[in-house]
């Protein structure tokens, strides 16, 4: 088992505070064991905790992919064809190409 030196930086507004703070790392099998003899409730509530971050994080992506999908898609067409058109010496604004597109 290790420590490391770690810092939290919170941007509020266009301000940033930061603060370090000492993380314990384990390295094997072993560290898990030795903490867990010492404080068996702490580390269960750890890997519950981070576990559930992991899933969390899984059904966000999720969300997001599913919610963002055809708006990003229409995004990205008016923006290739913003540049396709502007390519062939005949450019259009973003207004222009929604037009033209349908959208």
């Amino acid at each position: 088992m290790k420590s490391e030196q770690g810092t939290v930086t919170v941007s509020i507004g266009d301000k940033e505070f930061s603060k370090e703070y000492t993380k314990v790392i384990f390295e094997n099998t072993e560290d898990v064991l030795t903490a867990l003899q010492k404080d068996e409730k702490e580390v269960v509530n750890l890997i519950n905790y981070a576990k559930d971050l992991k899933l969390r994080a899984n059904v966000r992506s999720q969300i997001l992919t599913e919610s963002a999908g055809p708006e990003k898609a229409t995004n990205k067409a008016i923006e290739a064809f913003i540049k396709a058109r502007a390519a062939v010496g005949k450019p259009v604004t973003e207004d222009e190409a929604k037009a033209i597109l349908g959208l």
